[in-house]
This record gives C-alpha cells, sequence and structure tokens, in this order.
C-alpha cells in the first residue's frame, strides 16, 4: 500500500519510488539515491547537540533516578 502512494507524488523535495519486491520477505521499497547522503545520516549530523548544562542536567537527573530505585 504505502509503495502505490508514494509511487504516485512527482516532487522535486520527495524521492521517487523505482520499484517493489514482493517476491520474498522481507519486501522492500527501491527509492531514488538522494544526492548528499541518507536520511538518517543528514539528522544525525545536522541535529542540535546539547551544550554542557544541559548534558549536566541530564546526568543529575538520571543519577537522582536511579539512586530512588
Amino acid at each position: 500500500m504505502e509503495a502505490v502512494i508514494i509511487s504516485k507524488f512527482n516532487h522535486q523535495n520527495i524521492v521517487r519510488c523505482i520499484g517493489v519486491s514482493l517476491q520474498a520477505l522481507p519486501r522492500f521499497i527501491l527509492l531514488e539515491l538522494m544526492a548528499g547522503g541518507d536520511l538518517k545520516s543528514f539528522l544525525r549530523e545536522t541535529r542540535p547537540r546539547p551544550v554542557r548544562k544541559e548534558k549536566i542536567e541530564f546526568y543529575l537527573v538520571s543519577c537522582c533516578h536511579k539512586a530512588s530505585m
């Protein structure tokens, strides 16, 4: 079902559906290769990094939570 919907998209900012493999499990949807790499890598590389203060607060809350168990 997803492949049918994706195959109907036609926009410069949306990857094209090249094909679908239904012959064996798991099923695959073959998408156009994106210039600049995959979405997962892009999101990991461009996500905002926590500043030192936020990291310290996170670890302190985590320690307090573990100590209360």
